[in-house]
């Protein structure tokens, strides 16, 4: 399983809306919360201000693989 800190989501969210933001902050002021670094939080169309907002998969995510981890 790949497991990162939410110092990468935080980094790539900082781009993005103010909701992403404080979702952030809402998952970093839980103890332990750890996202999986095969994903990501970002706009469908990075280059678009206007187009929604999701997470991604950055790289194959295997079946009963932790997204996140609260």
């Amino acid at each position: 399983m790949a497991v990162s800190s939410t110092l990468s989501v935080r980094n790539a969210a900082a781009e993005h809306a103010q909701e992403v933001k404080e979702l952030v902050e809402w998952f970093e002021a839980r103890e332990g919360t750890e996202f999986n670094s095969k994903q990501e939080i970002r706009r469908e169309v990075p280059t678009d201000p206007n187009s929604v907002l999701g997470v991604f998969a950055t790289d194959d995510i295997a079946k009963g693989e932790v997204l996140v981890s609260i």
